[in-house]
């Protein structure tokens, strides 16, 4: 029972609050392919992603997206590192800025003959 508890303890505390901490914000960008896209960052504890991805389906709809960049990728193992250190100290995962980069699907034609 202590190791259940302990490991959803871990599991919360990686993941963070379910929310973001101040409204995600978008950007139009274009990727060097020139197909338009848009950059998304967010304000989350520990490793959560919720906000970035609630603005990208938001702002595609039901269309979709493509996930193209996620600005902390190169860095998860010191991510990682950071928030299993916090929680073992007692305290709650820190808040980190993430940046992700979509690109809407496009929408579909439809089965025409």
């Amino acid at each position: 029972m202590k190791k259940r508890l302990g490991m959803m303890c871990l599991v919360s505390g990686l993941t963070g609050c379910a929310h973001s901490l101040s409204e995600p914000t978008a950007r139009s960008i274009y990727l060097p392919s020139g197909d338009p896209a848009y950059q998304i960052t967010c304000e989350e504890r520990g490793l959560a992603r919720d906000g970035c991805y609630r603005k990208a389906g938001e702002i595609c709809g039901t269309r979709g997206y493509d996930e193209i960049a996620l600005s902390d990728e190169r860095q998860m193992n010191e991510i990682f590192d950071m928030v299993t250190g916090a929680i073992r100290q007692g305290k709650t995962a820190p808040v980190i800025e993430k940046t992700i980069v979509i690109r809407c699907k496009r929408p579909s034609l439809g089965n025409r003959l």
